[in-house]
């Protein structure tokens, strides 16, 4: 009987481990995605058709966003912008490069939280192909008075799919994510969400199949 416990307990605190590894990963989740953030969408759209992605600042704190001049990168052979709607007074020039797209902006009083910069339309070639919206940050300071301070935020890049099947989800396909504005670390963002659910799973399991332990512990030991 006591072995029998003894093995009991032993996997109960490798359930305990494993509850405490969900929680330790969810809190990790947690504080890998605050922080100020470029982060440009994702699209889909079939051969010859066109796609649009939006350019925003996420979590930008006092005093706010106050200049930015932000480069997209495309891949000319897939995919042609098209159109680009920019916000709070920026502007923007589709052919500052031969597969480069730059919007700039300014504001005084500056732009704190998340706001949409800019949105990008992009027309699909006649083959199917996929093109990478690479994100690059040459300017992207604070509204400090009399002297603005570069944000160094985590980018998020994007990326135009052009296909004749349509994607699996509406959100076509998840951007990658640099932390930081030079070459960073990157991260599939839906891989990592899947992982954090099914650590927290197994955290609450733990939790569960420990009370049951204790349960049969206990009734083990009246006998």
């Amino acid at each position: 009987m006591r072995m029998t416990q003894r093995k009991g307990w032993r996997l109960g605190l490798v359930l305990v481990a494993a509850a405490v590894a969900g929680v330790f990963a969810l809190v990790a989740q947690n504080a890998w995605a605050a922080g100020p953030t470029a982060s440009l969408g994702s699209a889909h759209a079939a051969p010859g058709a066109s796609a649009s992605v939006e350019l925003e600042s996420l979590d930008i704190e006092a005093p706010g966003l106050g200049a930015w001049s932000i480069d997209i990168t495309y891949d000319p052979d897939v995919v042609t912008p098209t159109g680009c709607d920019t916000e709070h007074g920026a502007v923007c020039n589709m052919e500052f490069g031969e597969d480069m797209i730059r919007t700039a902006g300014a504001t005084a009083i500056g732009i704190e939280g998340s706001t949409l910069l800019a949105t990008l339309t992009f027309e699909c070639a006649d083959a199917e192909g996929e093109s990478a919206l690479t994100v690059s940050l040459p300017d992207f300071a604070d509204a400090t008075l009399g002297g603005p301070v570069q944000i160094n935020p985590a980018i998020v890049h994007g990326m135009i799919t052009c296909s004749n099947t349509p994607p699996a989800a509406p959100t076509a396909v998840p951007g990658i994510v640099d932390t930081g504005t030079g070459a960073g670390s990157t991260a599939n963002g839906s891989d990592f969400t899947l992982l954090i659910a099914l650590l927290a799973g197994a955290g609450l399991v733990a939790f569960a199949g420990l009370g049951v332990l204790r349960t049969r512990a206990d009734r083990a030991n009246r006998f």
